[in-house]
């Protein structure tokens, strides 16, 4: 049987992806770690890597990662997307802002372009136009399911928190995980 040592770069990304999705934190980021001592300049390694390190709670760690996969391939709108996320909710509001610029080109009505206008109107405290954008955003994501999920769950805190209704046909299924520490963490970050 071979052990990770042998395998090359791309059996190791095959390996650390399904680790990912069975939510095997630890033998994912061994095997990324073990694949970008083979190749240091894999983007698409360092960007899952940041993923990983984001999800066991290492932020900082995440954000460096996501910064040197974008270095190397700046057209990755995901990794810019998640690593803006990462600034966001470790308040750093402007370099979330300036590493979302580049997005405005996928157009006003991307999925992420109206995500990340949707939460930069939530740390002003913005909500109606918040929510507005985020419903608008998972209407139109055809691009992961997840970060729909993710976006609806802030949504619905971001309705719970400031009294906003819920349009009866906006309203989205409940979700087990409301992330009510990224609102935590932003509050009051912009002003």
């Amino acid at each position: 049987m071979d052990t990770p040592e042998r395998l090359d770069a791309d059996e190791l990304l095959r390996l650390a992806l399904t680790a990912t999705e069975r939510d095997q934190n630890g033998s994912a980021i061994e095997y990324l770690k073990r694949l970008l001592a083979l190749e240091p300049d894999r983007a698409d390694a360092l960007y899952l890597l940041g993923a990983q390190q984001a999800q066991i709670g290492l932020p900082e760690r995440a954000i460096a990662s996501m910064q040197r996969a974008l270095e190397l391939r700046p057209q990755m709108d995901a990794a810019r997307f998640q690593l803006g996320m990462l600034q966001l909710t470790s308040g750093r509001v402007a370099e979330a802002e300036a590493v979302w610029e580049p997005l405005r080109g996928l157009g006003d009505e991307h999925p992420f372009v109206l995500f990340k206008t949707g939460l930069l109107h939530l740390v002003r405290d913005e909500f109606d136009a918040c929510l507005d954008h985020l419903a608008r955003g998972i209407a139109r994501n055809d691009i992961n399911e997840a970060l729909s999920v993710d976006m609806a769950n802030i949504a619905e805190e971001v309705r719970r928190r400031s009294g906003v209704p819920v349009p009866a046909a906006a309203a989205p299924a409940p979700a087990e995980d409301v992330p009510a520490m990224f609102l935590d963490a932003y509050k009051g970050k912009a002003h």
